[in-house]
């Protein structure tokens, strides 16, 4: 197959003016054809007209020689002409998308005697990104049957197979593929993945990075995960978007939450997280416990630990980035579930000559119906943070009692419409929301305490795309997400008619976005995007404390900002030896009147076949952060608020990413190493009960984070094994504290997972163990009281008289994890099912996380003494599921 693609300078002038000003020229096929010739061949005709009208065709080499062309054209349409210098061959033609021309020949069949009739179909894909390839040539070598795929990808036709024909699946710009025709019909309607033409360079593409359907770009800037092919990762009873990617080297969460998540040493606000475009602010439910997002609509997530592009802005850390693609098949889909904490049901449908599709889910919690063992443990888990003493929640002692309710509801809708072959308008929006409330009794201290939680979040993503010519296109989009928690807890002693404490959080954002792209990939696979930004936000938070003598903190913090963003970004190809992915980032923060410059760089060197070297560096900044406590209130439970950049108090975030990593990929092994260093500025805390000095007061510093990664895995058949190794170090400067440079809260030096798989036919099984350091913290063993001589702020304080600040360590962290499912389907497979059991924390160790010291006593019958609380992490825990699809 030769495929011939050249543009004239006219040409080039107008598709960089389409990206310019967002398609408004079109450089579709519109002009009459005038040319004259005699006795001309083909192929000289052809080079012609590609080079004068900016034409692409498509065709063997074989079926054009020996044809040569009379003719004379006076302001004929291409059809006409086509039609007329082809008439007396034996070509036939067809006009795709305007400008693109595939010609297929016309001879029959002189091969053996055919077979019966048999139909043929499949869907033609990128082996790399597993995008669909639309107008894909397939025809059979001998017979001369051939068609094109749909914009799906997707193909099907009926032809006379003879026993020796070869079925040939082509692509431009890509290798094409080879079948022996009477097998290929035997396998149903197969994927088949195109590779890039190679030009002689061998290129690494890591397709199973840790287990099948987690694949690694093959610049090594992002991991992607196919939550269609993930199995049950350990301790998971079906995957779970947020804690499957904590399975990749330089992602933890040392709390053991969902949402917690720590990439390389940043905090969880600093991570991009994107459903559909749409920013979410809200990722789990329950304080953080489970992701909000239905892993059955999620089929492919992005997962940047660093050296993300210009495309994405507004984060310091990493980025995860969630898609949902209707199937590519034409059948509907639809599935429903139960699990230990909620049931579901989703769906995948097409209407509408498949011109329409939909994607839907629907969860709820099934807590109010029934408080399962897995609920329960999570509850406790949550709670042990307002009774400050060290005992286990699942096992209360006398004279405490604890009463709890709560419920999750989350929702995704997403519908495209395909307007044409070249429109598309989309409509994506999802709504979560939690309601928790609790009581906790305690007849020792003669006290009660409530909490309550109300939490709704929603987003909204409207957009339009349309395909200027292929490997051209225009993106528009209109974003806009609103999210606002309210907590508030009371400490009521009894007998008293006012709380002893109380306080109450308040957080919410408003977001809207408009978003403009225009992205180009040359026939030679160079990639170019531009794009706009317009992003509104309208923040506010409150935190108020009050005790019987203060209130503290009670006024609504209100800010309002906008950001205009312009960035662009070049991508050479993936198939040449060396590569690079270059892209900048201005943007104009209102609040300051200031212009922040954003430069991205990453490279990328195929050393052979098996190793690959890669680098990144850039520049982030970050305009929206959480609110930390350092050390939090005693009677609450944590619950961070957000805050818009543009104050004192809240400075902008800026870092600095630096990377290095080298891939070995052979027989079976996969060794990833990567080494990185982040600095970041502007980190805002508020730190209580250390000192008169630091009481109630917001505090700036900054992070210094460097580290190294390591992964080594082998694959023995259905069976996977690997072992993931981070060294890493977090230091935190906050000049205003006493001890103004010590190790951050989610510093731990030592990370260790080793995990294995083994998916014997209808079954699944995993088994992992992890091992971890213990999280910094403060040891207050000699202290002493002094009177708060400000008139906010608790009456006494702990002043530390000795120790550093976080100089010592919790105990090491490690648990053993295990997962098994079962695979069954029914009658002629209309339906299948599935049942999976997890385990985590098989031997219930206790896994420390954090520890708090608090001042007790204090008035004249009882002298002031420290008391400590360890917060936990989920001891032994089961959880079950029963899924079907249909």
């Amino acid at each position: 197959m030769r495929n011939v693609l050249a543009n004239t300078p006219k040409q080039w002038i107008r598709i960089v003016l389409c990206l310019l000003l967002g398609g408004i020229i079109t450089p579709g096929f519109t002009q009459n054809i005038e040319l004259e010739y005699d006795a001309t061949s083909l192929e000289e005709v052809i080079n012609q007209l590609e080079s004068r009208y900016g034409l692409l065709f498509s065709y063997k080499e074989e079926d054009i020689q020996n044809i040569s062309i009379t003719y004379r054209a006076a302001g004929e349409d291409l059809n006409t002409f086509l039609t007329n210098i082809l008439q007396n061959t034996t070509l036939s033609f067809e006009i795709l998308d305007d400008n693109y021309v595939l010609l297929t020949s016309k001879k029959p069949s002189t091969d053996t005697p055919p077979l019966p009739g048999t139909i043929i179909c499949g869907t033609v894909i990128d082996s790399l990104t597993g995008e669909s390839l639309p107008f894909a040539s397939i025809y059979l070598k001998r017979g001369g049957a051939g068609t094109n795929s749909r914009t799906d990808g997707s193909f099907r036709m009926r032809s006379l197979l003879s026993s020796s024909d070869t079925l040939v699946v082509s692509y431009v710009g890509y290798r094409e593929k080879q079948f022996l025709a009477t097998e290929y019909a035997q396998r149903g309607c197969p994927q088949i993945a195109l590779d890039y033409l190679s030009f002689g360079e061998d290129f690494v593409v890591v397709t199973e990075y840790l287990t099948d359907g987690v694949q690694l770009y093959s610049h090594s800037s992002a991991a992607v995960l196919d939550m269609d092919k993930i199995g049950p990762l350990p301790g998971q009873v079906e995957a779970d978007v947020l804690q499957s990617i904590q399975f990749l080297p330089g992602i933890s969460a040392p709390d053991g939450t969902a949402s917690g998540i720590n990439i390389r040493g940043g905090t969880p606000d600093q991570n991009l997280i994107l459903w559909e475009d749409i920013p979410i602010y809200h990722s789990a439910h329950y304080f953080g416990m489970f992701s909000a997002f239905n892993p059955y609509i999620i089929n492919k997530v992005a997962v940047y630990r660093g050296g993300f592009g210009a495309e994405y802005g507004g984060r310091v850390s990493g980025v995860i980035d969630l898609r949902s693609e209707p199937r590519r098949d034409q059948q509907a889909h639809f599935g429903a579930g139960l699990n230990f904490i909620n049931a579901y049901t989703h769906g995948d449908f097409k209407a509408f000559d498949r011109k329409l599709s939909v994607i839907y889910s629907v969860r709820r919690s099934i807590t109010d119906a029934w408080r399962s063992p897995t609920f329960n443990n999570v509850s406790r888990r949550i709670q042990q943070g307002i009774l400050v003493q060290n005992i286990d929640l699942n096992r209360l002692p006398p004279g405490i009692t604890i009463e709890d309710r709560f419920n999750f509801v989350d929702a995704n809708l997403k519908v495209n419409y395909r307007l044409g072959l070249k429109d598309e308008i989309s409509l994506a929006t999802f709504f979560a929301n939690n309601d928790f409330a609790d009581e906790i009794d305690d007849d020792r201290a003669m006290q009660t305490q409530t909490d309550t939680l109300y939490l709704e979040s929603q987003g909204l993503n409207l957009s339009w795309k349309r395909e200027w010519r292929p490997g051209l296109s225009t993106k528009l989009m209109g974003l806009q997400t609103r999210y606002r928690y309210d907590y508030d807890y009371q400490l009521l002693r009894d007998g008293m008619l006012r709380p002893n404490k109380s306080g109450a959080k308040m957080s919410e954002i408003e977001e809207r976005q408009v978003h403009l792209i225009n992205s180009w990939k040359s026939p030679s696979q160079h990639f170019f995007q531009l794009g706009y930004q317009f992003v509104d936000y309208d923040v506010r938070y409150q935190i108020t404390r009050t005790d019987q003598n203060n209130i503290e903190g009670s006024e609504i913090n209100d800010f309002e900002s906008n950001l205009q963003v312009l960035y662009g970004k070049y991508t050479s190809p993936i198939y040449q030896r060396w590569g690079v992915d270059a892209g900048l980032r201005l943007t104009r923060f209102a609040a300051d009147d200031n212009f922040y410059f954003e430069p991205r760089l990453q490279l990328w060197y195929h050393l052979s076949q098996a190793f690959r070297a890669y680098a990144n560096a850039g520049r982030y900044v970050q305009f929206l952060s959480q609110i930390y406590e350092i050390e939090g209130d005693d009677a609450s439970i944590e619950t961070p608020v957000w805050a818009l950049a543009g104050s004192r108090e809240v400075p902008i975030l800026e870092a600095e990413q630096y990377q290095l990593g080298l891939v070995f990929e052979k027989d079976s092994w996969l060794i990833d190493v990567q080494a990185y260093r982040k600095n970041i500025d502007g980190l805002s805390s508020i730190a209580t009960g250390f000192s008169e000095d630091l009481a109630g007061r917001f505090h700036i510093g900054m992070a210094q984070i460097r580290g190294i990664d390591l992964l080594v895995k082998k694959r023995w058949g259905n069976y996977r094994s690997w072992v993931s190794y981070t060294l890493s170090e977090i230091d935190y400067r906050f000049p205003t504290f006493f001890d103004s440079e010590f190790l951050a809260p989610i510093d731990q030096r030592h990370q260790l997972q080793w995990v294995n798989m083994w998916s014997p036919g209808v079954f699944e099984f995993s088994l992992g163990w992890r091992l971890a350091s213990g999280s910094p913290h403060s040891s207050l063993d000699n202290f002493e009281v002094r009177l708060n001589q400000q008139n906010m702020g608790p009456r006494e304080i702990i002043f530390p008289l000795e120790n550093d600040f976080n100089s010592e360590r919790l105990p090491w962290q490690h648990q053993l994890n295990a997962s098994a499912s079962y695979s069954f389907r029914g009658e002629r497979d209309r339906w299948r099912g599935q049942i999976g059991l997890a385990f985590m924390n098989v031997y219930h160790q206790r896994n420390i996380f954090q520890r708090e010291f608090f001042i007790r006593g204090g008035n004249p019958d009882v002298d002031p003494f420290l008391e400590y609380n360890d917060k936990v992490n989920l001891g032994f825990t089961t959880n079950l599921v029963f899924r079907v699809e249909w």
